[in-house]
């Protein structure tokens, strides 16, 4: 009777091991997935996204002969074309709205919930090697924590990549 019981013991040792071993091999598996995740968080972000999104709608000062004001979407097209406006340069405008919108958007520096952005906007050829950057601005520390946002749209067969990023 002796021996039962000591049987019956070390079965329940073994299934108490292989339990704990199981438990220990899932830890590790979610660990490695935990250590693996990117430092850098460059990610979309909703901020940025409807910053981005709203930008391009914004109605600007550039008038187009005849016709209406464009939005900042409609601007940067004519900037790249070189087209002038009713009211002055394209580029000039284009680069003088866009520094009154970041301007006025974000309030960045050190202690502050954003520490710095930067806004770029490029055409890039179909196998994505930029051809000429239209605007760039950085504004604050960029630090490595980031959320940003790229809107991208077809023009004559190249790209116009817009793109926004926050640095906290």
């Amino acid at each position: 009777m002796i021996n039962v019981n000591k049987k019956r013991a070390q079965e329940e040792m073994i299934g108490f091991g292989l339990i704990i071993i199981i438990v220990a091999v899932i830890m590790i598996i979610f660990l490695w997935f935990y250590l693996m995740k990117p430092t850098n968080q460059n990610f979309n972000n909703y901020e940025a996204e409807n910053f981005v999104t709203t930008a391009l709608q914004y109605t600007t000062d550039c008038k187009e002969p005849g016709r209406d004001y464009l939005d900042l979407k409609e601007l940067i097209s004519w900037c790249y074309d070189l087209k002038e406006c009713e009211n002055g340069n394209s580029c000039s405008i284009l680069n003088s709205t866009i520094k009154g919108i970041l301007e006025e958007s974000w309030d960045v520096g050190t202690g502050k919930r954003i520490q710095g952005y930067e806004f770029k906007i490029g055409v890039f050829r179909l196998e994505g090697d930029l051809e000429r950057e239209i605007f760039s601005q950085s504004k604050g520390n960029l630090t490595i924590n980031s959320r940003g946002y790229i809107e991208e749209y077809p023009k004559n067969r190249k790209w116009i990549k817009v793109s926004f990023s926050m640095f906290s």
